[in-house]
């Protein structure tokens, strides 16, 4: 999406792209109890209206590149910045990611969405 804002920027086409990290939908509380890639949870999972909100902030404040918290555009920063460091710090972030997720499913246990089984997680139907 950057080379794509960038190159139709000089047609007068302005592109954006909203980036944000987990968003607390259910495909992300099945992949939690399924046990799903931990990185996303380096922060709380966002409710769908923030993302929402930002996406609606693009029609007033166009730009490349939406986050809808701050801290969820630093490992991509990060990342841009210094490639080559990304590896020796993969191992902070995942047990981060992974502290983040164990609090995310207790939060979904705690709202009866979810329970611990002898095999792991399982979302509660409702």
């Amino acid at each position: 999406m950057l080379s794509i804002g960038l190159d139709l920027a000089s047609k007068g086409i302005t592109v954006s792209s909203v980036l944000p990290s987990a968003t607390d939908t259910p495909m992300l509380r099945r992949e939690a109890v399924e046990g799903g890639n931990s990185l996303q949870f380096q922060d709380p999972p966002l409710p769908p209206a923030a993302v929402a909100r930002a996406m609606m902030g693009l029609l007033d404040r166009p730009r490349l590149e939406a986050y809808p918290r701050l801290s969820e555009s630093l490992l991509v920063r990060f990342g841009t910045l210094f490639p080559n460091q990304l590896p020796r710090l993969m191992s902070l972030f995942r047990r981060k990611g992974e502290r983040g997720l164990d609090a995310y499913l207790r939060g979904l246990e705690a709202q009866g969405l979810a329970r611990r089984t002898a095999a792991g997680w399982e979302l509660v139907e409702g």
